[in-house]
């Protein structure tokens, strides 16, 4: 630790520089370090007069390996999405026929309800709406589920 950092670091000087001399561009070697960090600090800091070397174009084959690899992650994002819907549209199927059982063993026990009672009437109009409109839609919702769970479990060739 005494011996400092290696070869990772660089120091600079800071100071004030006068703003008429750097107006005129007569302070642009001392600048040089501030704009290089102000754009990212990529690479060794330039000094005047030093060229900046291009970088060259990736080799071809190390740039189909990364697209290759590209492709590999969102195919298996792709699969995964799918195989999310498909359980999420199997559980919706389940849901929907667990409500018909229960619905059907229930035998709409508000029907024969005391409606003089306010409680019993809001909540015998609540279950024979909930039933009403459950038992018109959810056959539609149902098929709905079940192609799309089989559109979504086909492999593409």
């Amino acid at each position: 630790m005494a011996d400092g950092f290696k070869a990772n670091a660089a120091f600079f000087k800071l100071g004030f520089l006068d703003k008429n001399a750097v107006a005129l561009g007569r302070q642009f070697k001392e600048m040089l370090p501030t704009l290089w960090m102000k754009a990212g600090a990529h690479g060794a800091c330039p000094a005047l007069g030093e060229t900046v070397p291009e970088h060259e174009p990736d080799d071809m084959s190390a740039l189909s390996e990364k697209l290759a690899a590209i492709n590999l992650q969102l195919v298996e994002r792709s699969a995964a999405k799918r195989k999310a819907i498909r359980w999420a549209l199997i559980f919706i199927c389940v849901l929907i026929a667990a409500v018909f059982a229960a619905l059907a063993a229930m035998k709409s026990p508000y029907l024969l309800w005391d409606y003089s009672d306010p409680e019993l009437a809001a909540a015998g109009t609540i279950l024979h709406g909930f039933e009403f409109v459950f038992v018109r839609l959810a056959p539609i919702a149902f098929l709905a589920a079940v192609v799309g769970a089989v559109l979504t479990g086909r492999r593409k060739a």
